[in-house]
């Protein structure tokens, strides 16, 4: 599933005209993506959003990550942000080295939930 992320955004990127050939700019955005997975391991782990009430963690958004917005089902922020600041979203969306970051997550129905206008994406 990684490879298939990895493979997706260098698509995307060159698609876009934002692709950097620079080997090093390739691994800035590989350590961004394993420092996005390892915080949201962490605010999951740390039961941040609990909307079954079932003692169990769920994923968040990047902006409740950040704390630039309150967590679903409270209504409060994120004491301390989960993200370095060059992660910081705009509106659920974080640019960085000309790539466009953002995370979706299951909705109910098994519809896919996305952060920037907290639209439904059906899977055909």
């Amino acid at each position: 599933m990684r490879i298939r992320l990895l493979v997706l955004v260098a698509v995307l990127s060159v698609a876009f005209g934002c692709y950097d050939a620079d080997e090093h700019s390739a691994r800035r955005v590989v350590t961004a993506l394993r420092l996005v997975r390892a915080q949201t391991e962490a605010f999951r782990a740390a039961v941040e959003v609990d909307q079954e009430g079932d003692g169990v963690g769920e994923f968040g958004f990047f902006g409740e990550l950040a704390g630039v917005v309150e967590l679903r089902g409270r209504s409060r922020k994120v004491r301390s942000s989960y993200l370095v600041r060059s992660l910081t979203p705009t509106d659920g969306i974080v640019h960085r080295l000309g790539y466009v970051y953002t995370i979706y997550l299951p909705g109910d129905g098994g519809a896919v939930l996305s952060e920037a206008g907290a639209e439904s994406i059906p899977l055909a």
